[in-house]
């Protein structure tokens, strides 16, 4: 048996090179922002504190697409997805959505989408490594959680004649969505923890 070392995607220079340009257009825009909320008076601090944040994470983010922190890219690329994303959206509940009469809503929403690009990456690269045994376990793991998706859809649009079923017959229907909640939520959960802790191996063995 001979171990060979597996595959990372930020050894592709496309790869990196996607990576690098995305933290930097995110840290250069939060400090595009932060030079606004400081010279916005009053200076909404919450703003000011939660840019510097997202720009030092972002920056993080191009060091990584650069080469370092090679022993845990992956890891350090979802730090930099959490960081963009609950600092935007703390920094527009703290600024009350607005930066010199402008409304934030849309940098919000670009910054989550930014946010869950940055995540996505860091989701491939770790199921790069070792992809045909991580990547049927992960989809299995998306298609339950569409279902459970759809299956809350399906509650929603209904819930008048739901509310307007007879007693028992509303109880024996929110008892239906509960379990099947929870046993989709388990199912969905198991298989995307496994695909991503399968990926998560640093070697794969492979045949000599």
């Amino acid at each position: 048996m001979q171990r060979l070392p597996a595959r990372e995607l930020m050894d592709m220079k496309s790869f990196r090179a996607a990576v690098i340009g995305l933290c930097l257009l995110t840290g250069i825009s939060a400090l595009a922002v932060l030079g606004m909320a400081l010279l916005s008076p009053p200076v909404s601090w919450f703003l000011v504190g939660f840019e510097i944040v997202i720009a030092a994470a972002s920056f993080m983010g191009v060091a990584t697409g650069l080469g370092r922190h090679r022993d845990g890219p992956a890891m350090a690329l979802l730090c930099v997805a959490g960081a963009v994303g609950v600092g935007s959206l703390l920094g527009y509940i703290g600024s009350g959505g607005t930066l010199l009469g402008w409304g934030l809503k849309p940098l919000l929403m670009a910054r989550l989408a930014d946010a869950a690009t940055i995540a996505g990456a860091s989701g491939l690269i770790v199921l790069a490594r070792r992809p045909r045994d991580a990547v049927p376990m992960v989809a299995k793991g998306l298609l339950i959680c569409g279902a459970l998706a759809g299956m809350l859809l399906a509650a929603w649009l209904f819930r008048a004649s739901i509310a307007g079923a007879p007693g028992p017959v509303r109880g024996a229907l929110m008892a239906c969505i509960g379990v099947g909640g929870i046993v989709l939520i388990s199912a969905g959960a198991h298989y995307l923890i496994r695909g991503f802790s399968l990926g998560s191996m640093a070697d794969r063995t492979d045949a000599a």
